[in-house]
């Protein structure tokens, strides 16, 4: 049995390596199995976070509904199919 693959962390659109030693199993939900492990992210690394959040928040705001509804969409898309792609 191969170990799950260890996902990094986005930042300011970046992925990121977390310097933590900590990480959270992600389950298929359908059969239970690990299929990675998400990083229990520093203070400093969650303080990162919610800074770029806050930045990007006034432009993101300014778009239309449809536009970011458009944006969710295909980023739940991409990350189903980076997890399906990545038990193969």
């Amino acid at each position: 049995m191969t170990e799950p693959r260890r996902l990094k962390f986005c930042v300011d659109g970046q992925w990121i390596e977390s310097k933590t030693d900590k990480y959270m199993p992600v389950t298929d939900s359908s059969t239970g199995a690990v299929i990675a492990e998400a990083p229990a992210c520093t203070a400093d690394e969650v303080k990162a976070a919610i800074q770029a959040a806050s930045n990007a928040f006034p432009a993101w705001a300014d778009r239309p509904v449809a536009v970011r509804t458009r944006c969710c969409f295909a980023s739940s898309n991409w990350s189903s199919s980076t997890l399906r792609t990545s038990r193969s």
